[in-house]
């Protein structure tokens, strides 16, 4: 069985996926195993680079944040990101999915990616926007602007309890949070 996991930044997807692994889980870290197709694919490099210049190429690694800084400027280029990327990205979760029979993929981009399709269950996690706010600013430092802007490109909330399974509202304290997602995993 395949889980995927989604939620916008800050909603709590972390802890979650964290006692998805207390449980038995065996929990992917979908932007990790982006990190090393990004350290590793000298094509998903190059093409990056034509893509976006080829400063973004420093040493013969990629500068992620210079990156990031350029593919969210707008939807266009955030999509031309993901077609160089998710291919490659997808490839590789397929094949360590087929190693293990309990997985969690613990995707932000799960739908934009298309990961979605690999996934027998779809588990969201929500939380209200003023929450995931407030988080992301403690979190990553980033101007109260930049999070917001973060959180406008990702999937809202209402798509992510459409197309999801299972949802996950997280909009309690940290320990209800937990308690909800072990009697999840439990049931799952």
């Amino acid at each position: 069985m395949v889980y995927g996991l989604v939620g916008r930044s800050g909603s709590g997807k972390s802890t979650a996926a964290e006692v998805f692994a207390e449980r038995g889980f065996f929990v992917v870290d979908c932007d990790k195993v982006a990190a090393q197709v990004l350290l590793t694919d000298e094509s998903v490099k190059n093409a990056l680079a034509e893509a976006f210049g080829s400063d973004v190429l420093v040493g013969g690694e990629v500068d992620k944040k210079l990156v990031a800084e350029r593919a969210f400027a707008d939807r266009e280029s955030l999509g031309l990101l993901n077609s160089i990327t998710h291919p490659p990205i997808l490839a590789k979760l397929a094949a360590i999915c087929a190693e293990h029979e309990k997985t969690l993929l613990d995707a932000p981009t799960l739908f934009e990616s298309g990961a979605d399709k690999l996934c027998d269950v779809i588990i969201a996690v929500t939380a209200p926007e003023e929450a995931c706010e407030t988080r992301l600013l403690a979190r990553d430092g980033a101007s109260p602007e930049a999070i917001r802007r973060r959180l406008a490109m990702q999937k809202s909330e209402d798509f992510l309890r459409e197309n999801a399974d299972v949802v996950l509202e997280n909009n309690g304290g940290e320990a209800e949070f937990r308690r909800l997602v072990e009697n999840v995993a439990q049931t799952l």
